[in-house]
């Protein structure tokens, strides 16, 4: 297919448009940029991500200086994308418990050149079963308020 980069209008709300298989979630009114089949030919200078992968990093808003857990990292662009926020400082720790998939995230690390991103394999479902400590210690993203 081919890749093209527009500025458009939803024509269905935000939660329609991520959980719709078919139809049409968005009206292209202006074509940006349009590129031939990438073919693996851009793969070390970006990465493509839907819309609620690309959103969460900012939201996150992490600082240089932060450090950066994410539980289910797997295929590991939003891991990628908060490191490169981050300015290749700080930490980013994306954990999986697929070890194939642990290696995918690897080879980002090393193909975008992100020395602050770590991938280990592990499941995050049994890293804390009995540490309450983290769960009353973790920062809320900028902005948000308790629940």
């Amino acid at each position: 297919g081919i890749v093209v980069i527009g500025k458009g209008v939803m024509q269905v709300d935000r939660r329609d448009a991520m959980s719709a298989t078919e139809g049409l979630g968005c009206k292209m009114t202006e074509c940006v940029f349009r590129a031939p089949p990438l073919n693996g030919v851009l793969a070390g200078s970006m990465y493509v991500q839907n819309l609620p992968s690309l959103v969460v990093p900012h939201i996150l808003a992490p600082l240089p200086s932060d450090s950066v857990l994410d539980m289910c990292a797997s295929p590991g662009g939003k891991a990628s994308h908060a490191a490169a926020l981050m300015q290749g400082q700080g930490s980013v720790l994306a954990l999986d418990r697929t070890e194939a998939k642990v290696q995918v995230i690897r080879e980002w690390e090393s193909t975008l050149g992100l020395p602050n991103l770590k991938a280990m394999n592990a499941d995050s479902t049994a890293l804390l079963e009995n540490d309450n400590h983290y769960s009353t210690t973790a920062r809320r993203p900028r902005g948000s308020r308790a629940p």
